[in-house]
């Protein structure tokens, strides 16, 4: 099994001025969080970087049908007006290569029922947290079992849309395996480094603290995880 994960383009808005709408520096990681995760369990794992890589959509959707992958996984970014034609694109790759795609990021995580309703190419959109349950889809999906059951997945059963019971969040985050990061992606960005989750504060105007299901909850990672980090990526 081979997995392709995607960071699809972000063009800048003529409105708003920027390329994307209120996602966390944090999110600049998932997809690296959950390589690593799947590396760990010895799925071959690749990226495809559009964003990095300054991608046009039709330029991602001819290198994603390249790979010659069995899941694809897209991290999700609103992305202004051109949010359409991003979600649209996901439909292009579905057509194509007719392999399952699983989605997930802090705007799918919220807009999960208006995708699944009018983007049929989304077989499952992740809620909150994403490496486990994208782990669980996985090893079931290869073991030929029921994935419908997974914590943590929103999905079009043919007749309405579902959404499963929450996953619990990842409590000890030293647990989880260093986001991979290509050496393009340090190049670009220096090497940023997710040092906990989740916020103690209350904000009504917030959706970190929804995204992952609790409230006023904050976890941090120890300082000597954080230190081993620093020392790879330096």
């Amino acid at each position: 099994m081979k997995v392709l994960l995607i960071e699809h383009p972000r063009e800048k808005s003529t409105v708003h001025f920027n390329d994307v709408a209120n996602a966390p520096l944090s999110s600049c990681l998932m997809s690296g969080y959950i390589a690593s995760l799947l590396h760990a369990h010895d799925i071959e794992t690749e990226m495809l970087d559009s964003y990095l890589m300054r991608h046009s959509l039709s330029q991602m959707i001819q290198e994603a049908i390249k790979k010659n992958c069995d899941i694809i996984g897209i991290h999700l970014v609103y992305n202004w007006e051109h949010t359409p034609q991003t979600l649209a694109s996901i439909n292009e790759i579905k057509s194509q290569l007719g392999i399952p795609v699983f989605i997930y990021g802090f705007y799918p995580t919220f807009a999960y029922e208006f995708i699944l309703k009018n983007y049929p190419a989304v077989d499952y959109v992740i809620i909150g947290e994403p490496e486990l349950t994208f782990l669980e889809l996985l090893t079931l999906s290869k073991k030929g079992r029921d994935t419908d059951k997974t914590y943590g997945v929103s999905f079009w059963n043919g007749k309405e849309i579902v959404i499963n019971k929450r996953r619990e969040i990842v409590e000890e985050l030293d647990r989880l395996p260093f986001p991979f990061r290509s050496k393009e992606q340090l190049e670009y960005t220096g090497g940023n480094i997710l040092g906990s989750r989740g916020c103690y504060g209350n904000c009504t105007f917030c959706y970190i603290n929804k995204f992952y299901g609790k409230k006023c909850y904050w976890r941090g990672r120890t300082p000597d995880n954080i230190y081993h980090e620093l020392q790879e990526v330096l």
